[in-house]
């Protein structure tokens, strides 16, 4: 259809010329075609997207997958009942991890790909990273864990004191609980895929921004990855450089230049061959926010984050009350249906997924 997604669409009618269209189970359209001529009773053959003339001038422009037909009128419920019934179509997910961004200042750029991304999903400008110890290390360490910094033990870029043997990352969690999915890494900052997030299926290290998203595009068009998270470092440089702040050009513009590389990766997913029968979920997050040049502190500007959760299966609109950085992988491992255990000791929940 022209969300080039699948749906199971229902067409029913019965002799007192109500007809009713279904799309998923629910109600869509409905006509009278009691005063169209002809009749139910016809010797014509089944056309699909014809009449029963074959001489309608409007083709179906989609894809059927499946046909199945009734010698009876079915009931809403009867539809609802098919629609509950249908198979599922494979869950992914796409986390984009951009270090360094605030949230302020992402809603001062120029950024239409993720205005898009808003557009179709959950979001929040008010998330919450770690109350302190503001580092790379530390933040990436929570939304990969699930936990915050007193149970996974890293509070700086030494690692130190990190204790993945408890709380090790929930992509591994993913593995353990099925090793058939395909989970994949790919980061500019290398430490998170040396230190954190070893033992997945595939993990690349690259020196650039650029080098990602090719190696993304790649990874999409040549592989099938279940869940698979992206590392962007360019934006967290220009801070650095420059200043953490929505008043600072130069940060502005390396956010923007990001916005591109994430509409360069959305593309690479919905171009997919078996886009239209898959159940994309993109998350899209940061590490830390910052003040002046640095970060590390507990101030409101370096502890405020975003949360971005777009596709089919996400909610639409603001979330109503504010995540944490906890939740990101959680939701993906939601989506993905990998069962989150009690025993994990887990701190974060999944957010922004329809019921």
């Amino acid at each position: 259809m022209a969300d080039k997604q699948w749906h199971l669409i229902t067409v029913t009618h019965n002799r007192d010329g109500e007809a009713k269209i279904y799309k998923d189970g629910q109600a869509a359209a409905s006509a009278n075609i009691a005063p169209k001529q002809g009749s139910i009773d016809t010797t014509y053959s089944t056309k699909v997207a014809q009449d029963g003339t074959g001489t309608y001038n409007y083709a179906l422009n989609a894809k059927i997958d499946h046909l199945q037909m009734f010698k009876r009128e079915l009931t809403a419920n009867e539809v609802l009942s098919l629609y509950k019934s249908a198979p599922s179509s494979p869950k992914k997910v796409l986390v984009i991890g951009i270090d360094g961004l605030r949230p302020d200042a992402l809603q001062a750029a120029n950024t239409p790909n993720i205005d898009a991304l808003v557009s179709n999903g959950s979001y929040s400008w008010n998330a919450q990273a770690n109350s302190n110890y503001t580092w790379s290390a530390t933040g990436w360490s929570t939304v990969h864990t699930g936990v915050w910094y007193g149970k996974h033990g890293v509070k700086d870029n030494s690692w130190a004191n990190s204790n993945f043997s408890q709380y090790p990352p929930l992509m591994n969690r993913v593995e353990d609980y099925n090793s058939t999915l395909y989970t994949a890494s790919i980061v500019h900052w290398a430490p998170i895929n040396a230190t954190l997030l070893s033992g997945i299926d595939k993990e690349v290290n690259v020196s650039t921004d650029t080098a990602v998203t090719t190696e993304t595009q790649k990874l999409m068009q040549t592989a099938n990855p279940d869940l698979t998270f992206v590392h962007y470092d360019d934006v967290d440089h220009a801070g650095h450089d420059y200043g953490f702040s929505p008043a600072v050009p130069q940060y502005i513009s390396a956010i923007e230049a990001i916005d591109a590389k994430v509409g360069t990766l959305v593309n690479a997913v919905t171009s997919r061959e078996q886009y239209a029968q898959e159940d994309w979920l993109i998350i899209l997050t940061t590490d830390h926010g910052g003040k002046g040049t640095s970060h590390g502190g507990s101030s409101v500007e370096e502890r405020t984050i975003f949360l971005i959760v777009s596709g089919t299966s996400a909610a639409k609109g603001a979330l109503a009350a504010a995540p944490n950085q906890t939740d990101t992988l959680i939701t993906a491992l939601k989506h993905l249906n990998v069962p989150i255990r009690t025993e994990w000791n887990l701190d974060g929940k999944a957010v922004g997924l329809l019921p």
